[in-house]
């Protein structure tokens, strides 16, 4: 999503999925449309999703990702930047926290239980958990789809607003 011609976008947009992805969809460009902004897209690999045989299929588009993410992370190009749920599914956080911090105004915004650490080995290396609290702690504003999930995020953060996932904005 692109700003108007010979106009720069208002912010950055980091975010796990593609245009196609529902989360990137109504949480974030249905917004930025009603709200009047651009924002110069970037997302993981361009896809709704990121599951493991959706990445599994793609392992150099992957790296490209994973690179991207990390030379993205040491850059500050002035932009408040609103950053979706995750950057990476391969993350501790470390890459959110970096991207957030280097921003000029940075906004977090997520709608699920990220906070619950899931079981396994593999999903405690990549912990969502850990990232949404380095996420969170790295905000400057923490959007958060509920009232259970503002919480959460309060006790890790310095301003967390309530914005619940609609389907239509402007209603």
């Amino acid at each position: 999503m692109s700003g108007a011609v010979g106009r720069a976008p208002d912010l950055r947009l980091v975010a796990p999925y593609g245009e196609l992805g529902a989360s990137t969809r109504v949480r974030a460009l249905a917004w930025l449309e009603h709200l009047g902004l651009s924002a110069e897209l970037h997302t993981y690999l361009g896809t709704p999703d990121t599951r493991p045989g959706r990445l599994l299929r793609q392992p150099g588009a992957v790296l490209r990702a994973e690179a991207g993410l990390r030379t993205s992370a040491r850059r500050s190009d002035g932009k408040p930047l609103l950053l979706l749920r995750n950057a990476t599914p391969f993350s501790s956080g470390r890459v959110e926290e970096r991207i957030l911090r280097a921003a000029s105004h940075a906004v977090y915004d997520f709608d699920d239980a990220l906070m619950v650490q899931q079981p396994g080995a593999l999903a405690r290396l990549f912990s969502r958990a850990r990232a949404w609290r380095r996420a969170v702690g790295a905000a400057d504003v923490v959007i958060a789809g509920n009232e259970y999930l503002a919480d959460a995020a309060a006790e890790h953060a310095r301003e967390v607003v309530v914005v619940p996932t609609c389907v239509a904005p402007q209603e």
